[in-house]
């Protein structure tokens, strides 16, 4: 039996085995709050976090209870199915379309046709393509990977996710469907660590500072993310209703995460050390997967709430990084050829200078105006350390 069989026998049992752990009682939603993802089965929440403004508002994060995977590679289509399906029931009519499309969730039979309808598209694009190269063969589809490559494609035409949800039985024309693909961002290198301390996409950056504006001048509005967090894909949808802000992470591995404690995350990571998909090169990368969705709930949820700005976080982030980096790997050595040494060994192995003309030296020169006086004052201090010490034969440094 192959690992992709060997997934769906495995899911069947345990959906089996799961359908006794709790009943849904939709029936029992307040009407204003239907669409509030608070106000599913205490059961299917795994922890939240309520939090009070200045002006006595209320706002939460949630980490909901998701279809566990299978596989650890199929995570990417189990953060799809989330997302379209919170999406869904955020934005129904009616409690009953709200309940309906909430429940989808944790229904195996929804999931495993839509990932059928979806990897049967990737395999039309295959015939079309015929190139017979990674990953567009039909190979490399039926592994269960959602390859950055196949959800560009998927995303590319709005109509393209719709059109499967509804063949897959998932959904009907008339739920209004069409306009849910421009309620759901894919970002493929979204890990804190990889945010921190290598190249920034700038182009995803700009898209969520577009995304949270909404919901800054918007008392209803949703909006979910698939992030790509080191080896690992999860979901996190954003909802405001009446002004009220809420933000759920949904991770198919269905780790407790949110209000988690360091010693609790090195616990699931030692739960983890014998699972023989998660080889040895994996297991820091594991860790970081584990980190990274809680901080990132985080930030969006400070981010919607006007907390934070997110291209002023991540500009900072980024340079807090670099400035870290240099200092563990360089420090501050008097001699030139001692500096010119560690030096070289920063550049090849941590920061190459690609990465510094496209982070530092973009971010100083065309946005500044986000960076705090503190951080211009460190990237002078910085410049000025290495011009003093080393010829640079007129390369220079950008003002800042």
């Amino acid at each position: 039996m192959d690992d992709f069989c060997r997934g769906i026998v495995h899911d069947i049992i345990e959906s089996v085995l799961e359908s006794h752990d709790h009943t849904l009682e939709w029936g029992v939603l307040p009407p204003k709050l239907r669409r509030q993802l608070h106000q599913v089965d205490p059961c299917l929440v795994l922890h939240t976090v309520v939090l009070h403004d200045e002006d006595g508002g209320q706002s939460a994060m949630i980490q909901l209870k998701a279809l566990k995977q299978a596989k650890n590679d199929s995570c990417g289509y189990y953060a799809m199915y989330n997302a379209l399906s919170c999406v869904q029931a955020l934005r129904a009519h009616s409690d009953s379309d709200a309940s309906h499309h909430i429940s989808q969730l944790y229904s195996r039979a929804s999931f495993w046709r839509l990932f059928t309808h979806l990897t049967n598209h990737l395999k039309e694009k295959v015939k079309t393509l015929q190139c017979d190269t990674y990953p567009w063969t039909n190979t490399h589809v039926e592994k269960g990977v959602l390859e950055r490559p196949y959800i560009e494609h998927l995303m590319e035409d709005p109509s393209t996710l719709p059109n499967i949800w509804r063949r897959a039985g998932c959904g009907h024309a008339q739920d209004g469907m069409d306009t849910v693909s421009h309620m759901i961002s894919a970002m493929p290198d979204f890990s804190m660590h990889s945010l921190r301390y290598n190249r920034l996409p700038l182009n995803d950056i700009a898209a969520l500072d577009k995304v949270f504006s909404l919901f800054l001048a918007s008392d209803d509005y949703t909006h979910a993310f698939l992030l790509g967090q080191t080896i690992h894909w999860v979901c996190i949808v954003c909802s405001k209703l009446s002004g009220r802000v809420e933000v759920a992470l949904i991770d198919s591995r269905n780790h407790k995460l949110l209000g988690a404690t360091e010693e609790e995350i090195k616990s699931i990571m030692d739960e983890d050390a014998d699972d023989p998909d998660l080889t040895t090169r994996y297991k820091g990368p594991g860790y970081q997967s584990l980190k990274d969705p809680v901080q990132t709930t985080t930030l969006f949820h400070d981010c919607i709430t006007g907390r934070q700005d997110i291209t002023t976080y991540l500009l900072e982030y980024n340079m807090d990084g670099f400035f870290e980096s240099f200092e563990e790997h360089v420090g501050l050595p008097s001699k030139e050829d001692e500096i010119l040494m560690l030096l070289i060994g920063w550049l090849e192995g941590y920061w190459p200078p690609p990465v510094i003309r496209h982070n530092i030296v973009q971010i100083v020169e065309q946005k500044r105006r986000y960076l705090s006086n503190n951080t211009r004052d460190k990237f002078h201090a910085w410049g000025t350390y290495l011009s003093e010490r080393i010829d640079f034969q007129g390369c220079g440094f950008p003002v800042v």
